[in-house]
Formats: C-alpha cells, structure tokens, sequence
C-alpha cells in the first residue's frame, strides 16, 4: 500500500510539472517524441526560450528524483518486512517464555502448599510436646516440694557445717588478699631491681660522665679564652677613649697656647707630663706580658710532666701486666701456700711505683678479661681466685638500650648477630694485635688517626675503626626514634640542605647508591663549617680526615640483611623515620661548636 501510495504522489508531481510547461501534461501521458523542440523554440521570444531551458532543467532533475524515490521505498519495504519478521520471532519467545514461567509458577505453588501442610503437622507434634513437659514439670516439683519438705526437719545438724564452710571461705580470701599484695610488692620490687644499673651500665656510665666532663671543662676553658679577650678589648676601648678626649683638649687648646710664648711652654709642660704617663703605661703592660708569659710556660712545663706520667704509667701497667702473665703460669705450677708469697713479693716489688687501681685510672683504659665481665677488688685481695688472664686494652661496647628495644624496624637477632659477633669479633682481633704492638696506651682515636697512616692504613686500622665506628652507631638510634629534629641542628640542617626533606633524599641517595659494604656519614667540615652527607667504604671513618661525625648509619650487609634482605631502600627509610637518634645528634652537634664556628661570634657579656 505505501509502495503504491508513493508512486501516485510521484505520478502526481510529474502531471503538474508537465501542466506547467504546457507539454501535454493535463491528458496524463508523457512522451518524448510529443514535445518537438525544433518547432517550438523559434515562435517563442527570447526569454521564454530561457525558461522553457529552465523547466527542461527542472524535469531532468525531477527524473532522477523520481528514480531515487523509487529505490528508497523498495528498501522501506524490505526493513518493513524485516521488522515484521522480527515481531513475530519476539512474539513466539514471549510466549514460549510465559509458558515456562507459569509452569514454574505452578511448581512453586505446590511446594508452598506442602509447606503449610508440613507447618500444621510440626505445630501439632509442638503442642502435644508443651502437654508431656507439663505434666512431667508438676510430677517434679511435687517431688521436690516433698523433698524439701523432708530437709527441713533436718537443717539443724547442717548448720554449723555451713559456718564453718563460710568461715574457711573468708579464711581463704583474705589469704588470697595477702597473696595479692605480696605479688605486688614482688613486683615492686623487681621494677626497682631493674631501675638499678649492673656492673657495665655503670661503668658505661662513669666513661660518659667522664666525657662530658672533659668536654664541659674544653667549653669552659673556650668560655674563658673569650672573656678575657672580651675584657681586653674593652680595656683597649676605655684607653682609647681616653685618648680621643685628650688629643681633642689638645686640639682645642693648641691654637690659643701658640700665639703666647707662656701658652707654648704650659703646652709642651703638659705634653710632658702625658708622655710620662704613657710611658708607665707601657712599662706596666710588658710587666704584665711578662707575667703571663712566665705562667704560660709554667703550665706549658706542668702539661710536658703529665705526659711524661702518663707515658711512664703506661710502660708500668704493661710491666704489671706481664708480672700478671708470668704469675699465672707460677701459679699453675706452685702449690697454694706459695702463691701468695709470691703474689705479695711482686706487690712488694710494684708498690714504690705505684697500685694497681692508680695505674688503671691514671691511664685512661678500662681493665677487662678475655672471659668475664668485670673485676672485682676482692678478686685481687684473695690472691687471684679466677684463671681469667688480664689484658689493659678495650673492652666490647653494651648499645644503651636492650635488644629488642628496636624492634620491629630492628629485630633483636639483628643485633644478637650485628653486636655479639661482628662487632665482640672486632673488639678481640683488635686486642691480640695490641699485645705486642707499639700502639699500647692509646686512645681509640688516637690509635685510630696514628693507624691511618697518611691514606696508608696500618694493620691495627681496620678492627680500631670498625670498633669506634660501631660504638658511634649504637649510640645513632634509640627506640621511637626518627621524626623531626630540633633546635640549632634543624637550623644548620635548613642552612646547609635547605629543608629536612632535602637532606633525607640526599642521605637516602648516597646510603643506596654505596657500592660494596661501608658506612654514610652526617658530618661537620671544620674547614667549610657547614653539614654534609660523606660516604665511607669499608672501615674508613671521618676522623681521618679532620670532620666531626653526627649521625652514621652502617651499610654493611649484616647490618640489614636479616630484617630487609636486599632492600636497601626500606632499611634507610626505617633508620631515618623511626631509628636515628635526634638527641644524641643534638649533643654531638653542640659540643662541635666550641671547635666550629657556625655563625656570627656573639660576644658573652661579662
């Protein structure tokens, strides 16, 4: 229908396009042959030939129109035949579906009526099930009640039975009570052990206070040095200031004085009588130099002596120290009673020079064992009870605080391993090459620079430096470190790295970027004044080269390698948020500044 619909209305257009041009159109028929153009054209003017061209231009299009029309409804109609195939596939589905739903339907219905049928069958079984217990309920409580009813007559013999049964009940609590608070106390008790330090804690603690006591009196020694040439300076100012106030009275008064001969001769009187004061000053100023040249080199003369004792302290501890070796080998030979007579002849022969307490003390080194912790007075006083043979060199180092007090960012088998046998190993192999070295009576840092050797190392450099640099890195962390630091170390950190973050990238880059084991180093340049990140391989450490240690962090892998195996990333990243100690830093840094200058001078006021 719409196909034929469409060819009438095309069929129309053409009629009224033809009736337009005059061709024949009204009969309805269109034939090519019936519009003779040769005989039309001359008998019409000019302008009417044009529009007979146009309307001949107009039909041209209006064929194609019609063609395109005609091929645009034979596709409509096929997409018309199409969709009604398609409503009549859909159509089908849907009733095929509405059949498997209601058979479903049905299904469901019937599992609901046998539901209901099931539910009434179970409330009957319910209810007959409340009639049993019921009347088994009442049978019992009859029975109870004649049961109780029976006691009572019988409660008399059971009474003091129940008092004595309540009186044992607060017997027991209140033994309970006393328990408790004996447990407490215990505890108490144990918490007040623990606060009390052993042995090497105290010990650790004596070289500490020693420290600083050292570097308290090198702060007030510094102190001193500054005010006393602040107070020089102020008596330069004060002179001087006596001296502008002069020449300026003589300013003022040499005109006038030389236009008399009278004021010439008051002028050159009093130019005198400055003259001569100036010179007492001076000669009073060289008797003073004088003075404090003869008590400079007084002291220079104490301080020759000192060493001289300290030097002849050290050849006597090790003279005492090979009596101690040759007595051990007496001892093992010799029967009891003539130990001590010998141990008394060598006292003897030792006590013009001086004790065995003075020596230890006098020399700067702790006495240790090779197999127990500490050495006791009374141990000596009973003519050497233990075999242990005595050595005058260094001893291994406790970490101030306990071994699982790091953890979880640093385990305690880390440090069970990194502490008890990297670092004891250290400390040994050290101590056996001291026994016949030249190094003897040296402090670590001291055996640590001579070693050196101008980039030259000595055998002795290695276990010296990996022992200081152990020491240094136990003191680096503390637990629930990290974080922020504060006061003039954040400034000079702000100063020389320009942020916080800054410094922990770079630190971060140069800890992962070692190759090899080694060590990275925060620092302080004496020469540059100012912070920054060294790395070190091996056992090389910063005080071969003149700076002054921060903070440090061991690169070795025993280091991490139990906690982070080959993450060095993570290992650097839990040093610097949650390990390094901030406060040891502080100090450090603080105690750097009476030898560094890191600002302007602030001038003490007296």
């Amino acid at each position: 229908m719409s196909r034929e619909y469409a060819d009438e209305e095309n069929a129309q257009a053409v009629t009224d396009a033809l009736d337009c041009t005059g061709c024949g159109g009204a009969s309805g028929k269109f034939d090519d042959g019936a519009f003779d153009h040769s005989s039309f054209l001359p008998n019409q003017p000019l302008e009417d030939q044009f529009h007979i061209q146009q309307l001949n231009i107009d039909l041209c299009r209006l064929r194609n129109t019609i063609r395109d029309l005609h091929s645009l409804s034979f596709k409509l109609d096929q997409k018309i035949l199409d969709l009604s195939h398609e409503l009549e596939n859909m159509r089908s589905a849907i009733d095929n579906k509405r059949g498997k739903d209601m058979q479903i339907l049905v299904e469901l219905l019937q599992q609901l009526k046998d539901a209901e049928r099931k539910e009434f069958v179970l409330d009957t079984n319910v209810l007959a099930c409340e009639d049993k217990i019921s009347c088994h309920t009442s049978t019992i409580r009859l029975a109870c009640e004649d049961e109780i009813s029976y006691q009572s007559r019988s409660t008399i013999g059971f009474f003091d039975l129940d008092n004595a049964v309540i009186g044992s009940v607060s017997k027991l609590n209140s033994l309970k009570r006393e328990l408790s608070m004996k447990k407490r106390e215990i505890l108490s008790l144990r918490c007040q052990l623990d606060d009390v330090p052993v042995q090497t804690e105290l010990i650790q603690y004596e070289r500490r206070f020693s420290e600083l006591y050292a570097q308290i009196q090198a702060r007030h020694r510094l102190t001193r040095r500054q005010y006393a040439a602040y107070n020089a300076l102020l008596k330069v100012k004060d002179l001087m200031l006596k001296e502008i106030s002069l020449l300026d009275s003589i300013n003022l008064q040499f005109k006038d004085a030389m236009k008399t001969p009278t004021g010439q001769y008051k002028l050159l009187d009093s130019m005198e009588v400055i003259l001569k004061g100036t010179e007492y000053k001076l000669e009073k100023a060289k008797q003073e130099l004088l003075a404090e040249q003869k008590l400079c080199d007084n002291l220079l003369e104490k301080h020759n002596k000192a060493l001289e004792d300290q030097r002849h302290f050290s050849f006597l501890l090790k003279s005492f120290q090979v009596a101690c070796t040759k007595y051990e080998k007496l001892r093992e030979l010799t029967p009891a009673g003539s130990r001590i007579r010998c141990f008394r002849a060598m006292s003897v022969l030792l006590s013009p020079c001086c004790s065995f307490h003075s020596l230890a003390t006098t020399s700067g080194l702790r006495l240790q064992p090779t197999n127990t912790p500490k050495i006791t007075k009374e141990r000596w006083s009973h003519g050497f009870e233990s075999s242990a043979r005595i050595f005058a060199y260094y001893g291994l180092t406790i970490p101030p605080y306990k071994l699982d007090a790091l953890e979880p960012y640093m385990s305690k088998r880390t440090l069970e391993l990194h502490w008890g046998r990297h670092h004891r190993g250290y400390v040994e192999s050290l101590n056996k090459q001291l026994k016949n070295s030249r190094f003897y009576g040296f402090t670590m840092e001291e055996l640590i620079k001579t070693a050196y050797n101008n980039g030259n190392p000595l055998p002795e450099f290695n276990n010296a430096a990996q022992v200081w640099n152990h020491d240094f890195f136990w003191e680096s962390m503390q637990p629930d470190g990290g974080k922020v630091p504060w006061g003039g170390l954040l400034q000079q950190i702000e100063k020389d790295f320009g942020s916080f973050s800054n410094f922990k990238d770079e630190f971060m880059l140069n800890a992962t970027g070692l190759f090899g084991s080694g060590w990275v180093w925060l620092t302080l340049k004496r020469e540059e004044k100012r912070l920054a990140i060294t790395r070190t391989s091996n056992a090389f450490c910063p005080l071969v080269f003149n700076d002054i240690p921060i903070i440090v962090l061991d690169m070795w892998e025993h280091a991490y390698y139990l906690d982070y195996k080959d993450d060095k990333a993570a290992y650097v990243s839990k040093f610097l948020n949650h390990l390094v100690s901030w406060h040891s830093a502080t100090l450090r840094i603080a105690r750097a500044e009476a030898f560094v200058n890191l600002g302007e001078p602030k001038i003490p006021v007296a």
